[in-house]
């Protein structure tokens, strides 16, 4: 059977044998061919989650698969838990960078994810505390304090607090956590958080996609779902993008979302367009997004130039990782809605 991820796989197994950093040890990948260092933490551990994605982790030979564990855990700081990309200074930040050192440092936990995908785990805990304590009296007034114009960099410090804390779905501690966003910042005519100055629609859908970590993370549904449906439907345009244009971040979130609140509202709501949402999205991906090279360029045209505020390359017509990782998602969602046998 012929699949957007068939068709694509031996181009992307091509590309990531091509970006994968020589003469450095297995287990380090660029995040494009021309890389402005000799590899990324970040970038090796999406390239093992993309082995994954295309079913090629079983073919790492375990000599190679080791040496790629003990790279990734030696990454991983022992006094704080972070892992922190060894190659990575002060000096790689962009002048507008918006991300403080701890938001790039929990990014890097990608590597917590590598390992978990090569049957391994960290060498120390993951950082107990992120952001906000759900047990401080002022957390209310924190969050508010929160640039929620911007919900998605800050709907990720919502996450990573919840996860954090490790309480129990119901926990009233979690409950007043997420009381705060629902009555304060949640919008339930849009199913966004558009109630605190974030003017941007794909800002806003970019928020609610980092918002769901915290309420999948505790199994609580999303309020709103429908209408979450609603909008995030009409920031696609008839090409298949959404959103803003030449980002893949606004394509991989909006068919995230649009995935997950199908799941949580069983098909029954607007499940066809959905299904026809994916597949213009796809077939713009791979007619666009996908490059020579076999991998997928972030912006439709190059590679990322900067990310997470950290500067990685400059401007080439080339796939890379986050570009192909997001695309490959997509391209998954919409594989499984044309052959589950529940398309309308």
């Amino acid at each position: 059977m012929t699949t957007y991820l068939s068709e694509c796989r031996p181009g992307v197994q091509r590309w990531l044998d091509a970006v994968r950093a020589p003469n450095t040890g297995w287990g380090r990948w660029k995040y494009n061919a021309h890389m402005l260092r000799p590899y990324g933490l970040i970038s090796s551990g999406i390239a093992i989650l993309i082995h994954k994605q295309i079913g090629a982790l079983a073919d790492i030979p375990p000599a190679q698969r080791q040496e790629a564990i003990e790279f990734f855990q030696s990454t991983q700081d022992p006094q704080d838990g972070y892992f922190k990309d060894p190659l990575v200074r002060e000096t790689d930040r962009v002048p507008d960078a918006i991300h403080s050192w701890e938001d790039i440092w929990g990014q890097m936990g990608v590597a917590a994810r590598a390992l978990a995908a090569l049957g391994a785990a960290p060498l120390y805990p993951l950082p107990a505390t992120s952001f906000a304590d759900l047990r401080s009296p002022g957390i209310r007034a924190e969050v508010l304090r929160w640039n929620w114009a911007n919900p998605w960099h800050v709907g990720e410090r919502f996450y990573r607090a919840v996860a954090a804390f490790r309480g129990p779905a119901g926990d009233p501690l979690v409950e007043n956590f997420f009381q705060i966003y629902e009555t304060e910042i949640h919008d339930p005519a849009t199913g966004m958080p558009l109630r605190r100055g974030c003017q941007d629609s794909s800002v806003a859908m970019a928020g609610l996609f980092k918002m769901m970590w915290a309420y999948e993370h505790v199994n609580r549904p999303v309020p709103a779902a429908r209408a979450a449906v609603d909008f995030t439907l009409g920031l696609q345009h008839a090409d298949g993008e959404f959103g803003f244009r030449n980002n893949m971040c606004i394509n991989f979130d909006a068919l995230w979302v649009l995935y997950r609140l199908d799941r949580q509202l069983g098909g029954a709501y607007r499940h066809a367009d959905i299904v026809a949402a994916g597949n213009r999205l796809a077939e713009l991906l791979m007619q666009t997004y996908r490059k020579a090279d076999g991998g997928f360029a972030f912006t439709g045209t190059t590679c990322w130039t900067v990310h997470h505020s950290i500067r990685i390359s400059e401007a080439y017509p080339e796939g890379d990782v986050v570009g192909t990782n997001m695309a490959l998602d997509c391209l998954i969602y919409a594989d499984e809605w044309n052959h589950s046998g529940n398309d309308s």
